[in-house]
């Protein structure tokens, strides 16, 4: 986005961008040219055995995850398909953050974690309809009809502007 008063936003797809699965979005506000606070939406798998000879998943970027230190102030989640959680894990090992869910989709995050043998990070459950401040980003959960319950799409303000992101279509 153009910048305001010194201040840009750079949206980039980490994974899920052309093809199904590994979802993930990367938010970044840029202050006066420094690179700012950053937040993720979703963090997903894809299967890839026929594609991959020897691999099981493909993931986002981790190490572009990883190498966002501090400024990650953690996770969004839009609904628990794994396409959209089965990366947390993963990046996880990379950078603990805080996660934001639904019940249903912090239940199988939780699970996910638990199959990994692996320490879950702080979930704040949050209910459609529900809004939080995350640094800099206000993100609003909101109720979308999709195949597993509690799905949603999020509205998150910015000091540059507005990004609505549908969750899947």
């Amino acid at each position: 986005m153009t910048p305001v008063g010194g201040r840009g936003l750079r949206l980039t797809p980490l994974g899920g961008v052309g093809r199904f699965g590994r979802n993930c979005l990367l938010i970044e506000l840029d202050e006066d040219g420094a690179a700012g606070p950053a937040l993720l939406v979703d963090c997903g798998a894809r299967f890839v055995h026929d594609e991959a000879p020897g691999f099981d998943i493909g993931l986002p970027d981790l190490e572009r995850i990883g190498a966002l230190g501090d400024r990650l102030l953690g996770t969004v989640v839009t609904h628990a398909h794994e396409d959209h959680i089965g990366g947390l894990p993963y990046a996880a090992r990379e950078r603990n953050q805080p996660l934001w869910a639904t019940p249903f989709a912090a239940r199988m995050i939780a699970r996910r974690f638990s199959r990994l043998h692996q320490e879950l990070p702080a979930i704040d459950v949050v209910e459609p309809g529900d809004a939080r401040q995350i640094g800099p980003f206000r993100v609003r959960w909101l109720a979308v009809s999709h195949s597993i319950p509690d799905s949603t799409a999020l509205v998150i303000d910015t000091p540059v502007g507005r990004i609505v992101h549908s969750g899947d279509f």
